[in-house]
């Protein structure tokens, strides 16, 4: 078994455990509560630390089911519906991807993130 990321589609993360080390169409359906019509897909892939991170779900859906995650460039582009499933893989095995790997990731496709709150602190009243 092995660790994967749901995004749900209202935006929280979740880790799921999925069977097989490698990506099953019916393993995805049955891991996503909010699915949309037709078949989950892979949606966008990235290079990252010698392994390539996975997105499936749908393109496809109606008003209300877009799902509010914000996808790392260049899939960043598109609207996706109903709940996400994020897998890491070396060659044809999926490999674990926890919510921190995944965090991690994020912030390195997305080039770091600066804490703005710690320049706000630096300026008192008497500054103005």
């Amino acid at each position: 078994m092995i660790t994967a990321i749901i995004l749900n589609m209202l935006g929280s993360k979740e880790e799921v455990r999925i069977n097989d080390k490698t990506i099953l169409r019916k393993q995805i359906k049955k891991k996503l509560k909010n699915k949309c019509t037709g078949i989950a897909q892979e949606l966008g892939s990235w290079t990252y630390n010698n392994n390539k991170v996975k997105i499936y779900g749908w393109e496809d859906g109606n008003a209300g089911q877009e799902n509010k995650h914000e996808i790392p460039p260049p899939h960043d582009r598109n609207l996706y519906f109903g709940d996400l499933l994020v897998v890491n893989s070396h060659g044809n095995n999926l490999i674990n991807f926890t919510k921190e790997d995944y965090n991690i990731f994020y912030k390195k496709m997305y080039g770091g993130f600066e804490d703005i709150g710690d320049t706000d602190s630096e300026y008192s009243d008497s500054d103005y």
